[in-house]
């Protein structure tokens, strides 16, 4: 069993063993990302972002994978952690990142709701790179 794991909102997660159908390598990217989240935040959000990709992955070739889905919406979440706690500004200008800064984060401002800028309900995050699929979430 591996330690507690920091969850993006101050919360714990208990431990996950390796039989519960996690994923393992998924699991320990999101550990290296909370590790990192505070000295290295753009390495961070390269490891975020390569979960939610390896998970999504997963969740295409099994939909039910409730385990994949859980550690796409942890990973996703401690995307939108490091942008908020680096004071990150991918509304301004794109953020690159990665080993060869091939991944852009990038944010959109919503012009008919200025008051809630930069951070609208209708937030759009779009993620692009080599080694990482074309993906926009919206909040």
């Amino acid at each position: 069993m591996r330690p507690a794991t920091r969850c993006c909102f101050g919360e714990t997660s208990r431990s996950i063993p390796s039989q519960s159908g996690t994923n393992q390598a998924i699991v320990k990217t999101i550990d290296r990302a909370q590790e990192l989240q505070g000295s290295e935040p753009l390495v961070a959000l390269e490891a975020y972002a390569n979960a939610a990709r390896d998970s999504l992955r997963e969740l295409e070739s099994n939909p039910a994978n409730t385990e994949a889905r859980r550690c796409y919406n942890f990973a996703v979440a401690g995307i939108f952690s490091v942008v908020r706690q680096a004071k990150l500004d991918p509304w301004t200008k794109p953020v690159r990142f990665g080993t060869n800064s091939e991944l852009t984060l990038t944010g959109t401002k919503d012009p008919a709701k200025p008051e809630q800028n930069p951070h609208p309900p209708s937030l759009s995050f779009g993620v692009a790179g080599d080694r990482i699929e074309n993906r926009k979430s919206e909040i």
